[in-house]
């Protein structure tokens, strides 16, 4: 029986896996929008910005331990702050 290839490993990656995002894309895709969520520990805050910017460039969720460290460390750095909101 003949085993059928839909996606390359590249494209099985691609698909896994979030986007690979550049500062520019940063910028847009990891912002918390205007609500009034308040968030009691940093790290709800930072993985809720990473899957609602994942999810708006992708359209899709992924797995906590699937995210960059360069993405995490720039919400820490421009969304957090002493106060916790």
């Amino acid at each position: 029986m003949t085993v059928i290839t839909f996606l390359k490993d590249n494209e099985i990656e691609q698909f896994d896996f979030p986007p690979r995002f550049n500062d520019e894309e940063r910028r847009r895709f990891l912002v918390l929008p205007d609500s009034e969520i308040k968030f009691r520990k940093p790290e709800t805050k930072i993985g809720y910005i990473l899957q609602e910017g994942y999810f708006a460039s992708k359209k899709k969720f992924f797995p906590p331990e699937n995210f960059y460290t360069e993405d995490v460390e720039y919400v820490k750095k421009n969304h957090w702050n002493k106060s916790g909101n």
